[in-house]
């Protein structure tokens, strides 16, 4: 605020300018319409052309597939359940720089094809009970099968200071999918 008030003799606040310029400078290239149009063709519009063109083959039959595969998972995704969660108890030991987090889930997957459910753990930063940032995102890879119980894990290095929050996220995973947004289905642990 004071440098916005810090006028010169012709009403101009030099400081809060070059404050103005610095940010356009510095993030307008970042938040362009361009590398706007170059993400989304990226990440979506070409991924969905690709998959489009596979969908009309050999008389629409990949849309069918793609409608079975979603109908059944719509049907049985309510059943998964949770069997355990192995993690580090940060009340016995708090976890320091350069140590190794481990984790495990094992869920009940009811029927469901294994290679069809994805796991991935959230990390988030806390500051005041709040979290304000989102710090790592990491898939856990799939590391047992007995039955319908499949096992998930995941091994971080801890590198940076501070009070973390965790969650996990149960999501499907298809080669069906141009990208996770094809399909809404999302469980939190």
């Amino acid at each position: 605020m004071p440098v916005y008030f810090d006028l010169d003799k012709n009403g101009v606040p030099h400081k809060w300018v070059s404050y103005i310029k610095n940010n356009i400078a510095q993030i307008a290239p970042i938040y362009t319409m361009k590398r706007m149009l170059d993400d989304y063709s990226s990440k979506f519009y070409n991924k969905l052309f690709e998959q489009s063109k596979k969908i009309k083959t050999d008389k629409y039959k990949l849309a069918g597939e793609i409608e079975q595969w979603k109908s059944n998972l719509l049907q049985k995704w309510p059943e998964i359940k949770v069997t355990s969660i192995r993690l580090p108890d940060s009340s016995i030991k708090p976890l320091g720089l350069g140590d190794n987090f481990e984790v495990e889930v094992t869920l009940d997957i009811n029927g469901i094809n294994s290679g069809d459910i994805g796991v991935e753990i959230i990390i988030g930063k806390k500051v005041f009970d709040k979290i304000e940032e989102i710090y790592q995102i990491t898939d856990l890879e799939k590391s047992k099968v007995k039955g319908s119980e499949v096992t998930f894990k995941c091994s971080l290095i801890i590198s940076d200071s501070g009070v973390l929050d965790i969650a996990f996220r149960i999501y499907p995973k298809s080669e069906f999918l141009a990208h996770r947004q094809d399909f809404e289905l999302v469980k939190w642990i």
